[in-house]
């Protein structure tokens, strides 16, 4: 491993420690045997949503900090192209990029940029929110485990990866889409080692113009 990757890595963990929170709630409603009409709902959905700008809570559990510590910020996401931005207030100015073609981290104007494929855990998690964005359900579960949950506030998608290069860095990604719009409202991601960091998505706003330079 080179010595520019390795700082890579040590920055986007930095970062992925700063947002520590306490544990999350693994109770996640009914087992749906047969989960074609949820999907057909999220499909239907996406298919009216070009864009999502929101206000996100970003949050990890891990054995490493004792004090958990949470993030909150904004949210972009245009679907053409499968552009993602975040943007966080700890550290200050700090944001992420992730697009078909650059992943960027700028914390307090020091940037480190890379390929999404050159991380296997990146890629996958370009592709779970675009995924979400553009209702290609079975793409996202093709080299997957899905099972699906249900109750009265969430439908439930836990996949658990098989690809031997993404489950060296993940273990297993939940999406919990909101009822009441079929939207995505939470992410989880857990590690490989039991870490998990979460994204919670509220003020959701759909279809609004966003500015170019936030994916820059």
């Amino acid at each position: 491993m080179n010595s520019e990757f390795s700082i890579f890595n040590f920055q986007f963990s930095i970062i992925l420690l700063l947002f520590s929170v306490g544990c999350f709630a693994q109770d996640y409603g009914t087992t749906v045997a047969d989960a074609t009409e949820q999907l057909k709902a999220l499909s239907a959905a996406c298919q009216q949503t070009s864009t999502i700008t929101s206000k996100v809570t970003i949050s990890k559990q891990t054995k490493m900090i004792a004090v958990g510590l949470s993030s909150e910020g904004n949210f972009y996401m245009q679907k053409d192209g499968g552009k993602i931005a975040i943007e966080t207030g700890i550290p200050t100015n700090s944001r992420i990029v992730i697009t078909d073609k650059l992943f960027l981290v700028d914390v307090a104007s020091q940037q480190t940029k890379a390929t999404p494929q050159s991380n296997p855990a990146l890629t996958q998690l370009r592709s779970i929110i675009t995924a979400c964005m553009t209702g290609d359900f079975d793409g996202l579960t093709s080299h997957s485990n899905a099972k699906y949950y249900d109750d009265k506030q969430y439908f439930t998608i836990a996949i658990t990866p098989t690809n031997k290069r993404v489950t060296r860095y993940m273990k297993e990604v939940v999406l919990r889409f909101n009822k009441a719009d079929n939207t995505l409202e939470v992410l989880r991601m857990v590690e490989r080692n039991g870490d998990a960091t979460s994204y919670i998505f509220t003020d959701k706003q759909f279809n609004k113009p966003i500015d170019d330079k936030k994916f820059l």
